[in-house]
């Protein structure tokens, strides 16, 4: 059996869900990132940090494929954030397909809400899992 790795197609889905969100877009317009570019406008979104276990059985090769996704504002409450990050879990729960592979299960696994460390930015995180599976 030939395996392939599920977590670039994944993130591919993720920021294809994101920068084509209407809720996402009226929030931050097409600033959906990997690598946010240095001098970027506030409020953005970064697609960051990726983490993979195994999700094999006896007859198929599958991954649990977890993602955080990061939102920053400079507004002074947290209300930006919170739109943001409900945006968000609307676009990438909303997934229903990972080209090349069969995707068995979404679902959200926490989110928060804090000062950032520069003293001036709200940041928001939300992580979500995507259980796959190569398709046979």
């Amino acid at each position: 059996m030939t395996t392939e790795l599920a977590v670039r197609a994944v993130n591919k889905a993720i920021i294809q869900a994101l920068k084509t969100n209407n809720g996402v877009k009226a929030l931050v317009d097409d600033r959906v990132y990997s690598r946010v570019p240095e001098g970027t406008p506030f409020p953005y979104i970064r697609v960051g940090e990726a983490n993979v276990l195994p999700y094999d059985t006896k007859t198929s090769f599958g991954e649990q494929v977890a993602f955080v996704v990061h939102a920053w504002s400079i507004k002074p409450t947290n209300t930006e954030v919170f739109a943001m990050l409900n945006a968000v879990h609307r676009a990438l729960t909303s997934i229903t397909a990972i080209p090349d592979f069969s995707l068995r299960s979404v679902g959200r696994t926490n989110y928060e809400v804090f000062d950032d460390i520069d003293g001036k930015s709200v940041h928001g995180v939300y992580r979500i899992q995507y259980i796959v599976n190569n398709k046979e």
